[in-house]
């Protein structure tokens, strides 16, 4: 694998206000709008060298890049009709430009700013990831043990391919390979939204549905995926998936960053909007906000966090890559395992999954993860 260079010198945290609800994502790909913007962050006219990128705040070179972003950001919301974006650059670990634009909330003309709060969404899974490192670093967890050492038979059962029993690897589930399969919505909201006191008891609604396919040969991108690997989290560390995560949160400098709870209020929390098939008009959603907020999903999707934070996690991500002590998290064997491409994904001919995606454009990788 090539050594990350567009990470290492330009890291872009970006994070939408607007929600791309099932219906709108068959007919509007939402990868397609990020490939939008990061070809135009990576290539043709308005190409930003990342050089070009001060570790200064007020340089007088970091104008061009900024004003030229500025320009990329305000035309990618135009043509996609974007409610609001925030957009973070960290330069060889330092944030040198954060700014919102448009609105966290259309109705109440509330400005989308750097500490606006946002459901990371899929996002969450890098994060998860993050622990699984440290689990693995600690002998707590291994990659090719069957997942069936860490849970019990009633948690998980073993499952079997044409009629013959088969292990499933952490390695696996995380890949995506496991063959278990994504969240069919709405269908499967009346089963999400139980009082459920913990990852585990999440499981029941799903474990005992059969395999897409044999494990390890084919690639099923699956929530339910990272809700097993929660699971696992807890098993091993003998308390909640919450709790655990929390723990790395603050262990790595990130404040502003928290499994979300439906019961709380949150200050500068982004509302969520969907666009209409036909007229493609910006509209509130109708029931997919409160529905979104997935109790004890947070393992997969249920992670709230501010483009700084992003910022934070993604420095910390990559000094461990580098070998830095000071800074990292994880050991740098550890994350070259988790950035290590395991699986050629279908929907994109430059995309390729390890522990989270690896993207190439204009053969530079890309270790990011996308999220609707």
């Amino acid at each position: 694998m090539m050594s990350p260079k567009v990470v290492n010198t330009l890291f872009v945290s970006y994070i939408l206000s607007i929600l791309f609800c099932h219906a709108t994502c068959t007919s509007s790909s939402t990868f397609d709008e990020f490939s939008f913007l990061t070809d135009d962050l990576y290539s043709g006219e308005f190409a930003i060298d990342s050089n070009q990128w001060s570790s200064s705040k007020n340089a007088h070179e970091d104008a061009i890049p900024i004003n030229t972003t500025e320009e990329i950001v305000n035309r990618w919301m135009s043509k996609y009709k974007i409610p609001g974006v925030v957009v973070g650059v960290s330069v060889k670990g330092k944030e040198v430009w954060s700014e919102g634009f448009g609105f966290i909330d259309i109705e109440n003309h509330v400005p989308a700013t750097p500490n606006a709060h946002w459901r990371l969404a899929s996002i969450s899974k890098s994060l998860t990831t993050s622990l699984v490192g440290k689990l693995l670093e600690e002998g707590k967890l291994e990659w090719d043990k069957p997942i069936y050492n860490y849970l019990k038979p009633s948690v998980f059962p073993v499952k079997t391919w044409k009629g013959k029993a088969v292990n499933i690897t952490l390695r696996q589930v995380m890949s995506h390979t496991a063959g278990l399969r994504v969240t069919d919505v709405p269908y499967d909201y009346d089963r999400i939204f139980y009082d459920r006191k913990n990852v585990t008891q999440v499981l029941d609604q799903f474990k005992n549905e059969p395999l897409l396919s044999e494990p390890g040969t084919q690639f099923n991108y699956s929530n339910y995926g990272f809700q097993v690997v929660g699971a696992i989290i807890e098993s091993v560390m003998s308390e909640t998936y919450e709790s655990a995560i929390t723990k790395v949160f603050k262990s790595i400098g990130l404040t502003e960053t928290f499994p979300e709870q439906y019961q709380k209020i949150y200050h500068n929390k982004a509302r969520y909007y969907e666009k209409n098939k036909t007229s493609n008009d910006v509209h509130n959603c109708q029931i997919w906000d409160d529905l979104w907020i997935q109790g004890m999903w947070y393992p997969a999707g249920g992670i709230m966090s501010t483009a700084g934070d992003l910022l934070k996690f993604g420095n910390v991500m990559i000094n461990s890559f580098k070998g830095r002590s000071q800074g990292g998290f994880l050991k740098q064997s550890t994350v070259k395992q988790l950035w290590t491409p395991k699986i050629k994904m279908d929907f994109s001919k430059n995309s390729q999954y390890g522990k989270r995606k690896v993207l190439s454009i204009n053969y530079q990788p890309i270790i990011c993860h996308s999220s609707s």
